[in-house]
C-alpha cells in the first residue's frame, strides 16, 4: 500500500518541482517497476481517503497517482490515519508479504 501525504505543505518545492509533484514522480516509477505485485493507494491531509483498492492494474493506479490534486480533503497532515487505512486494507491479505510505503514532509497533527 502507498500512503500519500498531500497536505499544503506538500506544494513547497525541492528545486523545479513541488514535494507532492516529487512523490508522485517516484510513485508512479514504483509502480512502473511492478510485475504481478498489488498495490493500492492511501491519500491524506487532515482526513484521509482510500483512492485505489489492492489492484494489478498499474495504469488505472498511475492515472489515479496523477489526479490527487483533484480531491478536496481539509488540510492538515493525519499521518496515523493514513497508515491505519492502509494497514486495514493490508489486514485481511493472503499475500506472502504486506508493505506500506509512506510519503510525507511533515509530523502527524
Amino acid at each position: 500500500m502507498l500512503v500519500l501525504d498531500t497536505s499544503s505543505s506538500m506544494s513547497g518545492t525541492m528545486g523545479k518541482a513541488s514535494r507532492l509533484e516529487t512523490s508522485q514522480k517516484v510513485i508512479t516509477d514504483f509502480i512502473k517497476g511492478r510485475k504481478e505485485d498489488r498495490v493500492g493507494l492511501v491519500i491524506f491531509r487532515e482526513s484521509s481517503l482510500v483512492l485505489s483498492p489492492m489492484t494489478l492494474d498499474y495504469q488505472a493506479l498511475t492515472d489515479v497517482v496523477g489526479r490527487v490534486n483533484d480531491v478536496n480533503l481539509p488540510d492538515g497532515t493525519a499521518i496515523g490515519v493514513g497508515l491505519s487505512d492502509a494497514l486495514n486494507l493490508l489486514r485481511d491479505s493472503k499475500a506472502r508479504s504486506r508493505v506500506v510505503v509512506l510519503l510525507t514532509d511533515g509530523e502527524n497533527n
